[in-house]
């Protein structure tokens, strides 16, 4: 099967997650003010609980279908059976999932047609054939559906959206756009599938779903319990505003720094499959590569320039995001390098045990630390809870895999990108002292460190510099495979 190169994948894929980390940035403050706090509130609470049945429905089926489907792209017969099996498990899971919420959920919520329009999304997870397009690497296809009709869903909240009894029209607008692209991937679907002429067996992939099921649980219930911990303990919804904006940019910058590792997965899940632990090795060197390239600069600019940008980003009243800011840029470098020994190489290669116990164990960590730390910093103490989490897993990580994987390249690497950071940071600085305070100051600043970052970047040779190097990483195993099938 052809399929497109890792880098335009991974240009597809960069587009979609900073598309969808930024749209909500565009369309929060319109509808905080139309819809009001309570409208906003009243949905907010209905997709928390929605959100809980489709992780429950999913089982896992989402990352254990990519993976397979990895592993058989080049059978169509296989890969044809594996989807309609997986499927048919995805559909049983939602529709018990839809028959609970309705006949257990809605009839006992504060706001019964808010919460039966918001179970749209939970029907939606049924039709998301995501996970089979991933993993054949057909990741321009899921951009562009997927990427079209949220567009087209933004310009729909601001031309309907106008008081705040649209809300309906509201909820409608955001499910129907996750319905529809997903549906839209059905249109593409047809050319890449066989017959089935086997009998289905969905029950065999029950269990290794629910084996990467476990580990989703755990973040999901940490990421969630950081807010709900600052509620209940401090009593107040001020800091978890704090929290919540911080953690918006710190999205942004993650959703950039790890754009490659999710088209990496299905690549490393079918290079194992084929034994080819050269090519994974020449992978997850460049993954790392480009976490450290784009975390290091993350964490020495943030520190450089929080204090000038949150006023003039956030308004007046936002001072304490400057100091969340400073703690959450670190999770960018920390979830960074986990990603790729967890997400890029652990998961395609079959060691969800591992990977698993060093989820469980950040999550334990967060919530013991939130105990800890909240009563005595606020906002700040959940922010270092989480970071020291990430940490502890990415740490974790590291040592389980210390006698599988080398990791002698990535420690060479981080002087590589620390030199380039530290001129950067004394180029910003001189910046900031020379221009005083303002948007200037800070448009000054960033413009004179990223040119400082990237000219020492190209004075080293560095390798992301050089199409060449591009080329071959990320060719791996296209090569091979060809000179396999001729």
């Amino acid at each position: 099967m052809k399929k497109p190169s890792l880098t335009v994948n991974y240009l597809f894929n960069l587009g979609y997650q900073l598309l969808i980390v930024l749209v909500p940035l565009i369309v929060t403050p319109y509808v905080s003010r139309v819809l009001g706090a309570e409208g906003i509130g009243a949905y907010s609470y209905a997709q928390s609980i929605v959100s809980c049945f489709a992780l429950a429905a999913a089982l896992g089926t989402a990352v254990h279908g990519q993976r397979v489907i990895a592993v058989a792209r080049d059978d169509a017969a296989a890969r044809t059976r594996i989807f309609w099996e997986i499927f048919c498990l995805r559909v049983a899971g939602v529709g018990t999932a839809l028959a609970v919420y309705f006949l257990a959920a809605v009839p006992r919520s504060p706001h019964p047609l808010v919460w039966s329009l918001a179970a749209v999304e939970l029907a939606a997870a049924a039709a998301d054939i995501s996970w089979f397009f991933q993993g054949i690497e057909d990741f321009r296809r899921i951009t562009v559906c997927n990427g079209a009709v949220k567009l087209v869903c933004t310009v729909g909240i601001f031309v309907f959206v106008k008081t705040a009894a649209d809300l309906p029209i509201y909820i409608l607008l955001y499910c129907c756009s996750l319905l529809l692209g997903n549906l839209s991937l059905w249109l593409f679907l047809p050319a890449q599938l066989g017959k089935t002429c086997e009998k289905l067996a969905p029950m065999r992939h029950l269990r290794p779903a629910l084996a990467l099921f476990l580990p989703q649980v755990a973040i999901y219930v940490y990421a969630v319990l950081d807010k709900t911990m600052l509620g209940s303990i401090l009593g107040s919804d001020l800091q978890n505003g704090y929290y919540e904006q911080a953690q918006k940019l710190q999205r942004v910058l993650l959703a950039l720094a790890t754009a490659l590792g999710t088209v990496i997965i299905p690549r490393v899940a079918n290079l194992w499959a084929r034994q080819k632990h050269r090519e994974i090795d020449a992978l997850l060197n460049h993954s790392f590569r480009m976490i450290l390239a784009i975390a290091f600069p993350a964490v020495a600019g943030i520190w450089l320039v929080a204090d000038r940008f949150v006023p003039i980003y956030y308004g007046p009243g936002y001072a304490p995001v400057a100091m969340l800011l400073k703690i959450f840029v670190w999770i960018v470098l920390f979830a960074g390098i986990s990603g790729v020994t967890g997400n890029q190489y652990m998961i395609p290669t079959g060691r969800e045990n591992l990977y698993t116990r060093s989820v469980v164990l950040g999550a334990v960590l967060n919530v013991a630390l939130n105990a800890v730390l909240i009563p005595c910093w606020q906002a700040n103490g959940a922010a270092l809870a989480s970071a020291v989490a990430e940490f502890a897993i990415m740490a974790y990580q590291l040592w389980l895999l210390r006698h599988v994987l080398n990791f002698k390249p990535l420690a060479a690497m981080i002087p590589q990108y620390l030199i380039p950071t530290a001129a950067m940071a004394a180029a910003a600085a001189l910046a900031g002292k020379l221009l005083g305070q303002g948007i200037l100051s800070l448009v000054g600043m960033v413009a004179a460190g990223g040119l400082a970052y990237l000219a020492v970047l190209f004075v080293r040779h560095d390798p992301l510099l050089q199409p060449a190097v591009w080329h071959r990483v990320t060719g791996a195993g296209q090569q091979e495979e060809k000179g396999e099938t001729t």
